[in-house]
Formats: structure tokens, sequence, C-alpha cells
């Protein structure tokens, strides 16, 4: 039997650090995920410390899991290049089976094409400045461990929503830029999956988020697929 997966990002859009909270509210381990930061960071050679804490919160009537991901850098940016092969490393060191190690490395991969046609550069050359601390690469990590672990990536068929991605202005390292971000709406183009703009004025979708959801679905849907 194939289970669905149905990640929803209609009305909060999607970042690594909500993939992780949705992925450990489904039963992914937190003590093996601390375990994953520790790795990512002693792969990662501008990481001097990555710190996880996991909460149970509410929204209004609506509960859920947060996990927050502190991270200490020792630079302020990197290149593409070196940030890949720092999610390579983790991925390794890690033990990553084949589609789980695909995954990371592709959602890399499409976060440096994104911002490479942002800033017209190669792939390995583009400065990713906020994107290049050690958090991305454990988002990026953590997200497939968690997948792995909780065997989301065999017999299982994982679909996404359209995603809302925001509005407003918002203050990034270039500058005063649009939300969404260039890279986000890029990324989310490539993967073929639809946006909502909206419905407020902060940034909802971030690139890491938009690189993890085109990499782990397999199909979007407007609406919840139907389960028998």
């Amino acid at each position: 039997m194939t289970r669905i997966v149905y990640v929803d990002c209609r009305t909060c859009g999607v970042s690594g650090d909500m993939l992780l909270g949705a992925l450990v509210d489904l039963g992914a381990d937190v003590e093996g995920l601390k375990k994953v930061a520790d790795v990512v960071c002693r792969s990662t050679p501008w990481c001097a410390s990555i710190e996880l804490n996991v909460s149970e919160e509410f929204r209004g009537a609506l509960r859920g899991v947060r996990v927050e991901v502190n991270c200490v850098n020792k630079a302020r940016e990197a290149k593409g290049s070196d940030v890949l092969e720092a999610v390579e490393r983790s991925a390794e060191a890690v033990g990553l089976g084949g589609r789980a190690f695909r995954m990371a490395v592709e959602a890399m991969e499409t976060m440096l094409k994104a911002e490479s046609r942002v800033h017209g550069r190669p792939p390995g050359e583009v400065h990713l400045h906020e994107l290049s601390s050690a958090d991305t690469v454990f988002d990026i990590v953590g997200v497939s461990w968690c997948l792995e672990m909780l065997g989301l990536l065999r017999d299982t068929t994982i679909v996404t929503s359209p995603v809302a991605v925001g509005g407003g202005i918002v203050e990034f390292s270039h500058g005063r830029l649009p939300t969404p971000a260039p890279a986000t709406l890029e990324i989310l183009r490539m993967g073929g999956i639809p946006v909502l703009g909206g419905p407020v004025d902060v940034e909802l979708s971030t690139p890491t988020g938009a690189a993890l959801l085109v990499s782990m679905v397999d199909a979007w849907s407007p609406v919840h697929p139907d389960v028998r």
C-alpha cells in the first residue's frame, strides 16, 4: 500500500524549520536529530555550534511542534561550492541512504542553480550570505534524515499544495528586497509548484524550505488528495 503525505503550505508557506517541526510531530526521534546536528557541525568547517530547542506550541486553537535551530558560525558567508561540499560530507557522515542522500544534494544544488540565475554567477561561485549558515546545511540534512528515519522515502507519495510566499519588503544582506525572495520564486518555478501571494506582508517561504519541498515531493495538488 502506498501512503500519501500532504504538505499543506497554503496559508503559512514553508521553511526548513517548519518541515523539521512537522516531521518531529510525525515521530522523528529528537535525540537522533540532535546527533545529526552534531555531525553537521563537525562536517561544516565554519560551524562553531548548533543547538536545537524542540517544543510544543499553539497558534490559536491548533497545536504543533516547533524546532528552533540556534547556530553560531565562524564566518559570515561561504561560496556555493563550499556549502554543497558541507552538505555532501554531512549526509555521508550521518549515513543517509541512497534516496535520502540524493535528496539532500539535490536540494542544495537547486538552491545554487536558483541563486546563480538571480545573481548571474556560476553556481559554485555564488556567495550565499545568510544561506551559507550551518543551519542551512542542518535543515537540508536533518529533513532528509527525518524522512528516511520515518520510512517516508519508500512506498510513499509526497504531495504539496501551492505555496504561500507572503509579500512586502524585507532587509537582506543585498539590501531592501521584495518578498518573496527572488531565489524562492525561482526555486518554486524550477520545481513547477504554484505560488500564492500573501496573505500577509512577511516572508512566509524561504529558499531552503522551497528547495527541500521541490526535492522531496512527487506532485502538487490544490486540495488534499483523496485518501481511501
